[in-house]
């Protein structure tokens, strides 16, 4: 009975470990995806930036 219990309580331990590696892998995944979108958002903003401008016939 304690045998048995004992391998519960250590599969247990090795999936919440498997859990929290895949957490973390999710987690700077989307900090990354964050980091990329915010840079493209900064790109475009820039790009229709000029685009108003040339439109009011400004030099760029």
């Amino acid at each position: 009975m304690n045998s048995r219990r004992q391998d519960r309580v250590s599969i247990l331990k090795r999936l919440s470990g498997d859990i929290h590696e895949e957490v973390e892998t999710h987690n700077r995944m989307l900090d990354r995806m964050g980091n990329d979108m915010d840079s493209s958002r900064g790109f475009l903003s820039g790009t229709v930036d000029k685009f108003k401008m040339s439109r009011l016939g400004m030099v760029l």
